[in-house]
Parts: C-alpha cells; sequence; structure tokens
C-alpha cells in the first residue's frame, strides 16, 4: 500500500503512544516496536530510518544524560536521602520557623537538582510530613514550608542539566551551533538557583509573619549519616 511517511509516521507514534498511555505491555515493548517498524515501514525513505539509524536515537547523549538522573532519582528513594535531608534540615533549623523554611526550599533544591521537580517536592513533603501534621491548618509555619517546598523544587531544577526536562531539550537545540556542557551549565544555573532561592524565601518571610520559635522539629525522626556513606559514594561514581 503506497502510504506517504507522514501516514505511516503517525500509525507508528498512534500505537506507541497509546500502549504507553494504556499500559497494556510493559513500558519498554513500545520502544522496541518502534525501533522495528520504523525500518519497515519507513525504511523506504531515506537512510535516516534504517535499523541502526533508528537504534542509535535511543543512545543520543540527552536521553543517557536523563537516564542517570532517573536512576540517580530512584537510588535516592532506595537509601533514604530525603529522609537524611529533612533531618539535617530539621536539626539545621534549631527550632526556628525561619531556619526551617530556609533550609527546606534549600534541602528541596538540592534534591531537584538531580531529579525532577515532582519527584523531588513528593520526597520532601514526605519526610517533613511529621511536622506539618502537628501544625494547624491554617498556621503560617505550615504554608510558609509547604511554599518553600514548591519554590525549592521549582528553582532547583535550573540548577543542572538533568534538573528539567526543558534543560536537556535546551542543550540538544544549540549543540550544533554552541556546545554547552555539564559543568557549564552548573557554571550559570547555580548562582542563579541560589539567587532565585534567596528572593524566594524573602518574599514567603514577608508576605508570612513567621511565630516564634516552635517545638515539633524532634517530629523528623533523625537518620544516621554513616548510613547514606555508600549512596554517596555511588552516586559520585555516576
Amino acid at each position: 500500500m503506497d502510504w506517504p511517511a507522514s501516514y505511516r509516521a503517525g500509525i507508528i507514534a498512534s500505537l506507541c503512544v497509546l500502549l504507553w498511555l494504556t499500559e497494556w505491555v510493559r513500558v519498554w515493548i513500545p520502544t522496541v516496536i518502534l525501533w522495528i517498524s520504523t525500518p519497515i515501514l519507513l525504511g523506504g525513505f531515506g537512510e535516516e530510518f534504517q535499523l541502526h539509524k533508528v537504534v542509535a536515537w535511543s543512545a543520543d547523549p540527552i536521553l543517557l544524560l536523563f537516564l542517570g538522573g532517573f536512576s540517580l532519582a530512584a537510588a535516592a528513594r532506595r537509601q533514604g536521602a530525603d529522609l537524611v535531608l529533612a533531618s539535617l534540615t530539621v536539626r539545621g533549623a534549631r527550632g526556628r520557623p525561619l531556619r526551617l523554611v530556609a533550609l527546606s526550599a534549600l534541602a528541596t533544591a538540592a534534591l531537584s537538582m538531580w531529579m525532577s521537580n515532582i519527584a523531588a517536592a513528593a520526597m520532601m513533603l514526605g519526610a517533613l510530613q511529621p511536622i506539618l501534621e502537628r501544625e494547624p491548618r491554617e498556621s503560617s509555619v505550615r504554608r510558609a514550608v509547604l511554599l518553600s517546598v514548591a519554590l525549592g523544587a521549582n528553582v532547583g531544577g535550573i540548577a543542572t542539566p538533568i534538573g528539567s526536562g526543558p534543560n536537556g531539550i535546551a542543550m540538544a537545540a544549540v549543540a550544533r551551533h554552541q556546545p554547552i556542557g555539564f559543568v557549564e551549565w552548573m557554571i550559570f544555573g547555580v548562582p542563579l538557583t541560589l539567587g532565585l532561592l534567596l528572593l524566594s524565601v524573602g518574599a514567603i518571610v514577608v508576605c508570612y509573619a513567621l511565630p516564634a520559635p516552635y517545638r515539633s522539629c524532634a517530629a523528623v525522626r533523625r537518620v544516621p549519616l554513616a548510613g547514606s556513606a555508600p549512596w554517596l559514594s555511588r552516586s559520585a561514581l555516576l
């Protein structure tokens, strides 16, 4: 059947998206279908649709960069990095709401540098849940901490190429004209992140009148840092 390339590409894309959204099969099967069907249906339309070229799509450096970020996020959850950061945050706050807000934003931003914004916020909110539950629903501390986590997650994604999906897309878009390395991005992104964090915490302090030192800082259980040493070493090697 002599269908144009756009129709054939639409069939492949529709099938893969349908399988991804419905989860009728394992998540990797649509990728294998893409590898097989593209050379069969589109191989006659150009060299770029041959099997070796199609498989090379999955070896794009940007995709591998994000794969490393996903692996790092999984390792962080597995090793309890969120509890370690939450414990350090609460201990560093020493019962002072202002410190808690600032350190919560900083810790969430640190997580968001290496994983998705949503995952970083979810991990920190889960770890800080004991403190949030002890505060009244209308408490200014509760609202300030929630907002600091949200802002920290959004701002932290700017600091590294893997912190947010658009970062990698931007790197790939300008790669032909101006290649940007991981460290080069951080030289620009880290100072910008720190400046935005400072402005965000300042805005929260202005908007919310934080009360005197509180007593719920013991709600998050302390996690021994020695247990995180293997995770830190593996992360550095990755």
